[in-house]
């Protein structure tokens, strides 16, 4: 490549094709150079575009017809997603495999006969897991409160789902109950859970406040109480993650 065509890499958005779909280089540095922190274990600093350009020109052949051409090396960005999978693979093989869980869901209307969104996590749960405590409290947040605090004292669950009370109506007090309890914040679930819900609901899934974080060594998320969000969270988000997230919860 020329020198004038590196400099227009700098300088404008350039956008190169794949084999699979069309990429921009300025993008795709940006992600390249955050993601790089990750892949080397926190052992060096996030690199600069010219850092990770280089990088590239050693990973790929790009050939004058602005296509990437035969890899010799392997471009940056998919040798860093093969260690950042590495990782996580290794983590989830040393993670507990059956866990203690707890559901509560938070309803001034429902009982454990008509609780649809607990029930389903119950059933789902106990494929793999242990569930000591499946309850159907109002909503009131010193109830809220305590009874999170009797679970985690009683039957010591690694994880504790709480449905319902998330939205924004003056009875939704879950989130102000059990938040403040919280001595570390999982800050990525909220957005995460919002980004998928924002697929299925559009823009209505600005009405949630979904939150997870831990209280001792107990993970505790708050989810919406009907079926559908439920399930949205449990298979996207929490169960293919529990084991793992239990791991670094026990860790000293």
């Amino acid at each position: 490549m020329t020198e004038r065509g590196v400099f227009r890499l700098f300088t404008k958005p350039s956008r190169f094709t794949t084999r699979e779909k069309p990429i921009s280089i300025q993008n795709t540095l940006v992600g390249v150079s955050c993601q790089l922190q990750i892949a080397l274990n926190g052992y060096c600093s996030i690199l600069t575009w010219v850092e990770v350009f280089a990088l590239t020109m050693l990973g790929e052949k790009i050939t004058g017809n602005g296509h990437y051409d035969e890899p010799w090396l392997g471009h940056p960005s998919r040798l860093i997603q093969k260690g950042i999978t590495m990782s996580t693979k290794e983590h989830k093989a040393h993670a507990p495999k059956s866990l203690i869980l707890a559901i509560l869901t938070v309803s001034s209307t429902r009982s454990l006969a008509d609780d649809k969104s607990g029930n389903w996590i119950k059933k789902r749960a106990k494929k793999k897991h242990k569930v000591v405590f499946h309850k159907v409290i109002p909503d009131n947040n010193d109830v809220i409160a305590d009874t999170i605090r009797t679970v985690i004292q009683e039957h010591g669950p690694h994880v504790i789902l709480a449905t319902g009370g998330t939205g924004i109506s003056h009875a939704d007090v879950t989130i102000e109950a059990i938040r403040p309890m919280f001595t570390k914040e999982l800050t990525a679930f909220g957005p995460l859970f919002a980004q998928l819900s924002y697929e299925q609901v559009d823009s209505a899934a600005i009405l949630s406040r979904a939150t997870a974080g831990v209280i001792g060594q107990t993970l505790v998320f708050c989810i919406p109480g009907s079926l559908k969000a439920c399930k949205l969270a449990c298979k996207q988000l929490i169960f293919p993650e529990l084991g793992h997230l239990v791991k670094h919860v026990q860790q000293a």
